[in-house]
Formats: structure tokens, C-alpha cells, sequence
């Protein structure tokens, strides 16, 4: 959605209070504004969400390792 895109840019450019201010539909939808308005893109990349998972997981073990040790 261009909206996820263009509301992103002004956040990460400082402009984000006139992105605000500038939203022609806020609250006139169903859903509460323009569809992907207020949402940001990601700004992890695919490796390192993929990372983070595997951090999470090898923390998960160690706690369950742990965990039998004592027992």
C-alpha cells in the first residue's frame, strides 16, 4: 500500500506531525483512516529478522536446557 510507503518517508524524515496533519480521510473510513495509515514499513532486513528469530529460539533452548539441569 503507497500509504505504508509515504506515511514511512515522512516519519523517517522528521516530517511525520505534517503527514499527520495532512491526512485528508483520517477517521471517515470503516476501519479509521486510509487504509496503511499510521503504519511503518519494517526497517529490518530479511537476515535479521531471521536472526533475531534464531536468538530467540537458541535463548528458548538454553532456558530449557537449564531447566532439566535443575531438576
Amino acid at each position: 500500500n503507497c500509504n505504508v510507503f509515504s506515511y514511512t518517508l515522512g516519519v523517517k524524515s522528521g516530517v511525520k506531525d505534517q503527514v499527520d496533519s495532512f491526512e485528508p480521510n483520517k477517521g471517515n473510513t470503516i476501519l479509521g483512516g486510509a487504509p496503511g495509515y499510521q503504519q511503518q514499513l519494517s526497517t529490518n532486513t530479511l537476515r535479521q529478522q531471521m536472526q533475531d528469530r534464531v536468538n530467540v529460539l537458541r535463548e528458548r533452548v538454553s532456558n530449557y536446557v537449564s531447566s532439566l539441569i535443575n531438576k
